[in-house]
This record gives structure tokens, sequence and C-alpha cells, in this order.
């Protein structure tokens, strides 16, 4: 007595619209829900590619301000050097005059 067993079932127009409106209601959910899903996930990987390729940029910022900085160094270390040699020409210049004298 086991066993897939069918039966004829009678059911009134009301009670039957009601169910399948219901189960109309309950497949467009879940159809929307999976659309909800699949729009929140392509959100998340754009938001995602976004934030990578803004966080490419701060870097590339990032690596080119510590690039100007050693340059600015640099520029700075020479002119000290010029101006301190400069300097030393001066007063031996100075120095030449004030013998003179």
């Amino acid at each position: 007595m086991s066993g897939y067993k069918r039966s004829p079932v009678t059911i009134d127009e009301k009670n039957y619209r009601h169910l399948h409106d219901a189960e109309m209601q309950r497949i467009f959910k879940a159809i929307n829900n999976l659309e909800t899903q699949s729009s929140q996930s392509n959100l998340s990987t754009a938001v995602q590619a976004q934030l990578d390729q803004l966080e490419d940029r701060q870097e590339k910022f990032t690596r080119l301000a510590e690039y100007l900085q050693d340059q600015t160094y640099q520029v700075e270390m020479e002119l000290e050097q010029d101006l301190n040699a400069g300097r030393t020409e001066f007063y031996e210049q100075l120095s030449g005059i004030y013998d003179q004298i």
C-alpha cells in the first residue's frame, strides 16, 4: 500500500485562483530575489573593480610623490653645494681685496 497514488480533487474556482495567485507570487518573488542577488553581485563586482582602479592610482601617485621628493632633495643638495662654493669663492675674493687695501 505504499507508493505514489493519484486521486481527483474538486476545488471551487475562487480557491483555485487564490492558490494559483499565491503560487505565482512565490515564483515571481523567487525570480526577483535571484535577479536582485545577481544585480547585487554585479554591483559588488563593479564596485570592487572601481576600488582596485582607485588603489592602483593611489599607488602610482605615492610612487610619483616619492620620486619627486627624491628629485627635490637632490636639487636642494646640489643648490646647497653651489651656494657653499659660491660663498667660499666670494669670501676668498673679498679677502684678497681686503689684503690689497
